[in-house]
């Protein structure tokens, strides 16, 4: 595949603990240049409620990627997240976790002052998707197949698209996070 094109799948994921303890995750990609800028991950979530640790100026997008959606207490309010409804909130929040079965999320925590961030769900049937050339894009399948530069991506890998325009076909339901240099929040992904 090409340098800056690359498969992760579940096994390759980093695991790293939580900040508080509480759990881990597995990193899919961070800024190579300086990782507190983002980060992609996967959590596992089990049954038990859990208190998410605070990311002092970061934000988060939280998507729920597993068969089970999540109440998400704030103290002040509750959010419930359904799958594949991408959730954002301050990274300094700390609210409670507690999944209707256990489940995965996929976290992306940003700099508040770093780069442009966007996650959504696409979903596409035998068509291609072009990723940006002046943005990082990660995609994570969620369900069919992903195919690119010659290779497949299989539901719970992700594919790393760094700076280059690169047709991904699918016949899949991905979760498609960009990220783009600056703090132009708004999203240029192209698609076809």
């Amino acid at each position: 595949m090409p340098e800056r094109v690359r498969l992760v799948r579940a096994a390759d994921r980093r695991r790293v603990p939580w900040k508080n303890g509480a759990g881990f995750t597995g990193e899919i990609a961070v800024d190579e240049h300086d990782p507190a800028q983002w980060r992609v991950s996967v959590a596992e979530l089990g049954l038990a409620p859990t208190l998410f640790s605070p990311f002092e100026g970061k934000r988060r997008i939280f998507t729920i990627v597993g068969s089970h959606g999540t109440t998400l207490d704030f103290g002040d309010r509750t959010a419930v997240v359904e799958p594949l409804h991408p959730f954002q909130f301050e990274g300094r929040s700390r609210p409670t976790c507690t999944p209707a079965g256990e489940t995965q999320a996929l976290n992306v925590i940003a700099d508040v002052h770093g780069p442009a961030v966007s996650v959504i769900v696409h979903r596409s049937r035998h068509s291609p998707l072009l990723t940006d050339p002046l943005a990082t894009t990660v995609l994570y399948v969620h369900s069919g197949q992903a195919d690119v530069a010659g290779q497949s991506a299989l539901p719970g890998t992700s594919i790393v698209i760094t700076g280059n325009a690169v047709e991904v076909y699918c016949d899949a339901t991905l979760v498609v996070t960009e990220i783009r240099p600056g703090t132009d929040r708004t999203s240029r992904r192209q698609r076809r």
